[in-house]
């Protein structure tokens, strides 16, 4: 089992992950949140997390992937709004459940798996500092 979420990680692992290039504080995540359409918080080796990520991408829904592994700020603004991973947001809003809820979400063709848009031509890039 160890062996294949290894494997699973390892391709899913880097697909539109945000390594955090520069050092970002838990307000910065929270504005990130604010403006991104889709943004989920995730543990690199998290089961739960690898499915979300294995099934965002099958559905082809483009989301901010942010892993929490070796980042300190990431993983306290994700455990300060929801007590296990995957956490994510949408519109700015938590979903909660987790993996769970995203599979019910795709099961019923409820955004974000609707086909509707995940990024619109207003939206702001984040700036920081």
């Amino acid at each position: 089992m160890k062996a294949v979420l290894l494997a699973l990680a390892l391709v899913y692992g880097s697909q539109g992950t945000e390594y955090g290039g520069g050092k970002m504080t838990e307000a910065d995540y929270g504005e990130m949140v604010r403006r991104e359409k889709c943004i989920m918080f995730v543990k690199r080796f998290c089961p739960y997390s690898i499915r979300a990520r294995e099934l965002l991408h099958d559905r082809g829904v483009g989301c901010k992937i942010i892993e929490v592994d070796n980042n300190l700020d990431a993983y306290s603004f994700a455990k300060r709004n929801h007590s296990t991973f995957p956490v994510f947001f949408l519109d700015g809003d938590l979903v909660e459940g987790g993996c769970e809820k995203l599979l019910v979400l795709s099961d019923s063709n409820l955004p974000p798996f609707d086909k509707s848009p995940l990024l619109t031509q207003n939206r702001e890039p984040v700036l920081l500092d």
